[in-house]
This record gives structure tokens, C-alpha cells and sequence, in this order.
């Protein structure tokens, strides 16, 4: 059962559980860069949310493809007037690497490499519900671009299976050496032994 609006609070926001929002997009956008889409280099599109309640909500739009140059950015629809939106949250490991910082920009959209949650708030001047995204279900909801969320899920026989597989390696490592260790150790010759 989806969770309205009127409920939606720091305290009860459950990630990956379906919510509808009404509220009004605030159309200053952020591109998450390096995203891959079936081979292809583009960006996800982050762009805030207020809701009704007054809280800001950032939701994911999906992904769109990158310029044939790295100067060029794609062009984001802005959308105006109260929104309904459904989709769920979603929060992202954080430990994406980065070379370098990501100089801030004065136009919109901007690049970003990562979500760094306090940096985007400075820049907004806002302060979010929850820091996690808000992604979008499907491509049918106004604003979405490519959704279709991959789902990171692992079963526990995977699991299984990769410890088995280490341990039978540690074993067979564990092995040879006690067997390299035998064979380089000193071997006496026939004519020592007699004079012992």
C-alpha cells in the first residue's frame, strides 16, 4: 500500500516501499554523472522536491544520455505546477571513488560525481526530508526520464558459495606451501647418515 503525502516524516520513510508526493518541483537540476545505461554514458537527473507540507524531497528523474562532448549537457525539461509522483526511496552506498572534487558551478544543471547531501542543501538552501533519493517508479510519472531501477539483490546461497570457494582456495594455498616447505628443506646425504 502506497503511503500518502500527509504521513511523510523523517521517522516512518521506509526505503524501497512504494509512496506517492504531491508537490512542486524546484526546477534547479543536478546530474549525477557517469552513469551507464546498455553501454551508453549519460546522467541521472536529481531535481528537489517541495511538498505540500513544506518538506524537500530529492527525486531521481531517471537517466538521460550525454552530450557527443563533455561540455555538452543535456537539456532537462523543467515542470511546472503541483506534481504527483510515485516512486520510492533509495539510499545510495555513498562510496562512490572520486579523483577530484567537483568545482561548484554557477548555471544550471550541474554536474555532480557523487551525492554529498550537505553540499547540495548549501547550494539549494534547503534542508531534505531524508537523505535518500526519491526515484521514480516508472516512465508514465510526469517529469521521469529512463527508470527501470536495477535491483542490487544477493541470496544467501551466493553467498554461500563464495565462502566455500575462498576457503577451498585458502586450503589449497594452505597446501602447497607445506609442501614447497618440504621439498626445500636440507636432505641428508646416504654417507652422512652411515657416519652418524
Amino acid at each position: 500500500m502506497e503511503q500518502t503525502p500527509s504521513r511523510l516524516d523523517q521517522e516512518n520513510v521506509l526505503s524501497y516501499r512504494p509512496y506517492t508526493l504531491l508537490g512542486r518541483y524546484h526546477n534547479k537540476h543536478f546530474l549525477l554523472d557517469n552513469r551507464v545505461r546498455d553501454g551508453k554514458v549519460g546522467y541521472e537527473v536529481l531535481t528537489p522536491l517541495e511538498l505540500e507540507s513544506g518538506a524537500w524531497v530529492l527525486v531521481n528523474r531517471g537517466w538521460v544520455a550525454g552530450g557527443a562532448r563533455r561540455d555538452m549537457l543535456p537539456s532537462i525539461e523543467d515542470l511546472q505546477g503541483v506534481q504527483n509522483i510515485i516512486g520510492h526511496f533509495y539510499a545510495p552506498d555513498g562510496r562512490i571513488p572520486v579523483l577530484a572534487p567537483t568545482p561548484v558551478q554557477h548555471e544550471w544543471p550541474r554536474r555532480i560525481q557523487r551525492l554529498e547531501w550537505a553540499a547540495i542543501e548549501q547550494q539549494l538552501g534547503v534542508a531534505f526530508l531524508k537523505h535518500q533519493e526519491f526515484r521514480l517508479s516508472d516512465a508514465s510519472v510526469a517529469g521521469a526520464y529512463a527508470v527501470g531501477w536495477p535491483l542490487a539483490t544477493s541470496s544467501a546461497e551466493k553467498h554461500m558459495a563464495y565462502a566455500v570457494q575462498w576457503f577451498a582456495m585458502a586450503t589449497a594455498l594452505l597446501i602447497l606451501t607445506a609442501w614447497a616447505t618440504w621439498r626445500l628443506r636440507p636432505q641428508k646425504s646416504a654417507s652422512e647418515s652411515v657416519n652418524e
